[in-house]
């Protein structure tokens, strides 16, 4: 089934790219009667090329609902979470975004699209996510995140990319996500084929990332913290605190990147983004880490700061040498 499913998408991932335009889709048909066994391979076939997206669909970056309406873990409401796909024809890797916010807020622009945009002017695919955040918890986010790798790697052949090319990259709040989508699986109450896929990223780049829920947390203000977020009425929990942070599980870690800029005000760099490289390095994880000495915190591509802006192209790099 899953092969059929491969030679579907494929197929559909072919019509997408117009290399079968003009082509003869006539099949010839046989004389012999059908078998029960082929009418029922025929049927399979039917079903498993049909996808929830159309060509027209992906070249407008339309939303695409990871999740079906009426079958979403942890919901209070009606929100059905969704990615937005940025294609790019002939590329086979991309990376997955999870925009900043403090998981009370997501900025979606500065720290989305523009960044899927950057991403796309250098040959490489993107999805921005666009996850659950207050009042929901750190369950319902972080399962957000894990299904959009599922749901990228599940119709990967469709996208046009390697299954094994999906790099996740967070901004601020975005880059806990990040982290957290490393080190922990999928973990929710929903049993279909996309559940069965794979949802750890095959590389994680960082930009300016809260990685821990404990010292040097993001604390915003008043009951904006992330951890009072992320973790509730367990916010002062230390077990749970150091499940959801960067030392937690270290060696799960993929090849990382991770850039930030010592004006930040608003994320203390050193025991976010430092600390997590330190602990990378120690445990012989490859890690490449950018300082930079302009700009603050929530800037995105940042194309104005002469240095800090330099990350972008220094995050291509570390992607072409993580998925040679």
């Amino acid at each position: 089934m899953k092969t059929l499913r491969i030679i579907c998408l494929v197929i559909s991932l072919m019509l997408f790219m117009g290399v079968l335009a003009g082509c003869d889709a006539q099949s010839t048909e046989s004389n012999a009667p059908e078998t029960s066994s082929e009418i029922s391979e025929e049927q399979s076939m039917d079903e498993e090329i049909k996808l929830p997206f159309t060509a027209d669909e992906l070249n407008a970056h339309k939303e695409l609902p990871i999740w079906e309406e009426g079958n979403v873990p942890y919901a209070m409401d009606e929100t059905v979470p969704v990615i937005v796909p940025y294609l790019v024809e002939g590329s086979r890797s991309c990376v997955v975004i999870f925009p900043g916010g403090g998981y009370f807020q997501r900025t979606d622009k500065e720290e989305g699209s523009m960044v899927a945009e950057g991403y796309n002017a250098k040959g490489i695919s993107a999805f921005v996510v666009h996850y659950r955040y207050k009042p929901y918890e750190g369950d319902a986010i972080l399962s957000d995140a894990t299904r959009a790798i599922q749901y990228v790697r599940y119709y990967s052949e469709a996208f046009g990319i390697d299954d094994d090319k999906i790099a996740v990259i967070g901004f601020s709040a975005g880059g806990h996500l990040a982290v957290m989508t490393c080190q922990h699986d999928s973990d929710h109450s929903i049993d279909d084929e996309i559940s069965l896929e794979s949802s750890r990223p095959n590389a994680c780049m960082l930009l300016y990332a809260v990685t821990t829920l404990g010292d040097g947390t993001f604390m915003g203000a008043g009951n904006s913290s992330m951890p009072e977020i992320f973790l509730g009425e367990n916010k002062g929990n230390k077990n749970l605190i150091d499940k959801y942070s960067y030392y937690n599980d270290i060696n799960s870690m993929p090849d990382t990147f991770i850039a930030y800029t010592n004006k930040d005000t608003f994320v203390d760099y050193k025991k976010n983004s430092i600390a997590l490289a330190d602990a990378l390095e120690a445990a012989g994880k490859n890690v490449v880490i950018k300082e930079y000495t302009d700009g603050t915190h929530g800037l995105g591509l940042g194309a104005v700061y002469a240095d800090y802006s330099k990350w972008h192209d220094e995050s291509i790099r570390f992607l072409e040498d993580a998925f040679k």
